[in-house]
């Protein structure tokens, strides 16, 4: 996912582009990537929603996943959560391409509630419904990926063991 200015929009020329967001192999992009609708403005940053691709015995599974990048420098991406945030499950697994979601925009209404329009298997539209407020949540604190499974491991158990003092601490 690259990022560019261009001084008229009438002749949009990009003369330098930053690639913000690579595939990366291993991830839920190491095949492939892309942007989705416009960024959400929230108040810890730019709210981004991608597509990403991987490879799996069953074939090519198209997710959704979410980034941050700064409110003052947008091109810097500063939070991304090491798994999708949306996956095709039952019959959003099936049609014309199999095992395909891929976000054609969403809504973020004045009250906070935000509406995510989707795409399944080329076959089928949904819209998932959610709030400003999880989502920020999601992007803060989900771990980011750990590189590999030892370590990834290793979050889940810190990340279970924070939850379970939270919750028995009666925060």
């Amino acid at each position: 996912i690259g990022w560019g200015y261009c001084k008229n929009i009438l002749n949009p020329v990009i003369k330098h582009e930053i690639i913000i967001d690579a595939k990366k192999y291993h991830t839920v992009k190491e095949v492939k990537n892309g942007t989705g609708p416009a960024p959400l403005k929230t108040p810890v940053g730019w709210l981004h929603l991608a597509h990403g691709v991987r490879r799996t015995a069953a074939g090519l599974r198209y997710v959704l996943y979410l980034f941050l990048c700064d409110l003052e420098e947008p091109w810097k991406v500063i939070r991304q959560p090491g798994r999708h945030f949306m996956a095709p499950k039952k019959a959003e697994r099936v049609g014309d391409v199999s095992n395909v979601l891929f976000s054609n925009g969403w809504v973020l209404r004045e009250n906070g509630d935000v509406f995510i329009y989707y795409g399944a298997s080329d076959t089928r539209m949904h819209v998932a419904t959610t709030t400003l407020e999880k989502l920020v949540d999601y992007i803060m604190n989900t771990p980011e990926d750990a590189g590999n499974t030892f370590n990834c491991v290793q979050q889940r158990i810190e990340l279970i063991n924070k939850n379970l003092n939270k919750n028995t601490s009666g925060d």
